[in-house]
């Protein structure tokens, strides 16, 4: 037999208390919090080449890396292929050490609860619980804050150098009554984590208000966009700000629904050779950087490794040791 699995559709339908609600993260549009530090202003400077102190140009050079005008007009000043010698101190400083570049963004950029106005998760008001039920985590778009996904570090290995709680003292999600082979473990209570529901709709769901101070609005980074972009994900994985998302723009109501997609493998597959069923069950291969070995997971590892062979960096938000 050259292939020996056979894909087919279940003849039962899965009960969807079955199946983890999906993690939800949060990218506000506004980066900075205009009290803490006035990006668009010393925009201007810098484009105008004007000097400013050392400590608010240290707070610019860090918020710039997710401020794709900034990277333009340093691109503009440079008409050779390569920059001069503090941007690229900068860079090696931002790739050697994560830790420095997770507390000046979150140093500067504005506070999520004072960003929801109200949440609701299945119904029950959870306004009050916003720091416990999202977490923050840094991506290619900045600072955003997620809602049920694993704690990283039953995400991440100790190899990968992404250490949230020591840097912030974020506190830690509960520990998973799941697994991505097997599902809910047997005798885990309803409530459980990751969050999972039994009802359809926006009463089985979540259900978030934001509110935007207009004066901390950016009117540069993201050009006339303005609001908050959505990434949903698996609860086992990362959020990658590129994939699976849309917009929620000011003063709009915005639904979502969700169709899950399941696939199962019979275990009955594990005695053949995994290049003979084209497949590779938990636990088969390893990753660098991360405890499940997924598609998602590869392809962000492959990138990373890549990234980091050809340019001796990585980017500022991906696993590296």
């Amino acid at each position: 037999m050259n292939a020996p699995v056979i894909v087919s559709f279940a003849t039962s339908e899965t009960p969807l208390w079955k199946i983890p609600f999906p993690a939800i993260t949060v990218c506000p549009l506004t980066r900075t919090e205009k009290s803490k530090f006035d990006f668009e202003y010393f925009l201007s400077l810098r484009e105008n080449h004007t000097e400013f102190e050392e400590e608010k140009a240290t707070k610019f050079d860090y918020m710039s890396l997710v401020c794709s005008r900034t990277l333009d007009s340093i691109l503009n000043e440079n008409s050779s292929k390569t920059v001069s010698d503090s941007v690229n101190t900068f860079l090696i400083e931002v790739c050697d050490s994560f830790k420095v570049t997770l507390r000046h963004c979150f140093k500067v950029s504005p506070n999520f609860q004072d960003i929801v106005h109200t949440c609701k998760w299945v119904g029950q008001n959870c306004s009050n619980l916003v720091f416990e039920y999202f977490t923050p985590i840094l991506t290619s778009f900045g600072v955003c804050y997620t809602f049920n996904m694993l704690d990283r570090d039953e995400i991440f290995t100790e190899e990968a150098a992404l250490d949230y709680y020591e840097s912030l003292s974020i506190i830690h999600q509960p520990k998973a009554q799941w697994s991505l082979e097997k599902g809910y473990f047997d005798k885990s209570p309803l409530h459980t984590f990751p969050r999972r529901t039994i009802l359809t709709g926006t009463t089985g769901g979540l259900e978030l208000i934001f509110k935007t101070s207009e004066q901390d609005m950016d009117y540069h980074c993201e050009e006339s966009l303005r609001g908050y972009k959505i990434i949903l994900h698996h609860p086992a994985e990362i959020p990658r700000s590129h994939q699976n998302y849309f917009w929620v723009p000011l003063n709009q109501l915005v639904s979502v629904s969700v169709k899950p997609n399941m696939m199962t493998t019979a275990e009955e597959l594990q005695r053949y050779d995994p290049e003979a069923r084209k497949c590779c069950f938990y636990g088969e291969r390893r990753l660098r950087f991360f405890h499940a070995y997924n598609q998602q997971n590869c392809l962000l590892e492959c990138l990373a490794n890549y990234t980091r062979r050809i340019c001796d960096c990585v980017a500022f938000y991906m696993p590296r040791k």
